[in-house]
């Protein structure tokens, strides 16, 4: 019965890959390379060990566990920052999770300043 109902998916596993779709377009639209479709884990590709340690040690001490995979343990020697989602989790904590990496992200020169909002001259 428990197969059954876990190939029949049902709301728990809908607002899951919702959660995933968000986090993938957001981590994307950022300009981060994930190493995966969007699924319960997001992994995040960092360009060497240095940044990858740096990336997670930010994002970590941000208040977002993220598990760090490195070479030899990984694909094709990609540095991966592992982020894992659950049906638990709120749309707000993914756009907050998004806003993590960003903002770790930008302090570290990975991604471009957000540039200054324009005011309309009146």
């Amino acid at each position: 019965a428990n197969l059954k109902l876990i190939k029949q998916g049902g709301a728990l596993r809908t607002r899951l890959m919702r959660h995933a779709h968000r986090l993938h377009a957001g981590l994307t639209e950022l300009g981060f390379k994930l190493g995966s479709e969007p699924g319960p884990v997001a992994a995040v590709i960092a360009p060497d060990p240095q940044t990858a340690v740096a990336l997670w040690r930010g994002v970590i001490e941000a208040g977002v566990y993220v598990n760090l995979a490195l070479p030899p343990a990984t694909p094709y020697g990609y540095c991966l920052l592992r982020a894992s989602l659950c049906a638990a989790h709120t749309e707000a904590q993914i756009d907050e999770v998004i806003g993590i990496f960003a903002s770790v992200a930008r302090n570290l020169g990975l991604i471009p300043a957000k540039p200054a909002k324009r005011v309309a001259a009146g």
